[in-house]
């Protein structure tokens, strides 16, 4: 049973009975639970404010948790890299999931979008403001068809875009 919904992106998340949190970041077509440091308890109503999400559960009171940590982004903020940077993803080609790394120089707002060869956008990784640092994403195309796709990664007037193959 679902008791809240929140949405950020094209990232959904549910707050479930006895379940805690699941996340889809393919609007709603596969689901992932996120629990850690939470367990598995019932959450009655979620929220995002700014890079956060907070939920409020059965047990202990309220949880925060960043929104990255529950989307599959991770970061190393304590290197601040001296140039904008998008790494080929790896492994390349992949089934179903792969890791993309990125660096940015200085804070901002970030956009990381996954595209199909049409030009479709098809996934949004990341669209929040950022702390200087290298990251990587988790990307998990579970819904998506095999052929070729292309993510960008914008922040500020820097934009790169690389090629990435799904193989099924």
């Amino acid at each position: 049973m679902v008791y809240a919904l929140a949405v950020n992106g094209n990232n959904v998340f549910a707050g479930t009975e006895l379940h805690g949190v699941y996340v889809s970041s393919n609007n709603g077509l596969s689901w992932v639970q996120k629990n850690e440091g939470l367990g598995n308890l019932t959450i009655f109503s979620l929220r995002i404010v700014n890079n956060y999400i907070f939920a409020g559960a059965s047990v202990n009171g309220v949880y925060r948790r960043q929104l990255g940590e529950l989307v599959g982004l991770s970061s190393n903020t304590n290197q601040v890299p001296g140039d904008f940077s998008l790494l080929q993803n790896y492994p390349n080609p992949f089934n179903p999931s792969t890791k993309i790394g990125f660096s940015i120089p200085k804070s901002g707002f970030v956009k990381l979008n996954v595209f199909d060869a049409a030009g479709k956008q098809v996934s949004q990784l990341v669209n929040e403001n950022l702390a200087a640092g290298n990251y990587s994403y988790d990307f998990k195309a579970s819904g998506l068809a095999s052929g070729a796709y292309f993510y960008m990664l914008v922040s500020g007037d820097n934009v790169e875009i690389r090629k990435m193959m799904l193989v099924k």
